[in-house]
């Protein structure tokens, strides 16, 4: 496999450290994470709110809609794609990570992503990130 990283996985019994404590740990955890690249920067993307959801682009000038284009119930934000979707929360329905886990939205992102990945075994992580880089794919 040539997306395989030669980088250890961070254990469980490591905590995943917040953004707000330091960008230089996020990084080396997040690039050593046993995923393709393509989601770990699809990963990083959120954690900076770098993806182009509606409201990014309404931000921008864009002239779009700001409501999500699959369940047009609500504006289209980070938040939204990864949790507040119907498609998003069928998504994370059909997984095995609880919703107990999931729903801890505090301080954006970043922390979204510090707060469930702490809270994960090992062996979900690479799950938990192909999840929600499918999402950002699927919207």
């Amino acid at each position: 496999m040539r997306w395989v990283s030669k980088l250890p996985v961070p254990s469980s019994s490591r905590t995943f450290p917040v953004l707000a404590e330091g960008c230089e740990q996020f990084s080396k955890w997040l690039w050593a994470a046993f995923v393709p690249p393509r989601v770990r920067v699809q990963v990083w993307r959120f954690c900076y709110e770098a993806i182009p959801t509606m409201i990014n682009l309404a931000r921008k000038h864009a002239g779009v809609e700001r409501n999500c284009m699959l369940c047009e119930a609500e504006v289209e934000t980070t938040k939204h794609v990864l949790l507040g979707c119907l498609f998003a929360r069928m998504v994370w329905a059909l997984s095995h990570i609880p919703w107990g886990v999931l729903h801890r939205w505090n301080d954006g992102a970043a922390g979204w992503f510090s707060t469930v990945l702490r809270h994960l075994e090992r062996e979900g992580t690479p799950c938990y990130l192909m999840l929600c880089w499918a999402l950002a794919v699927g919207k």
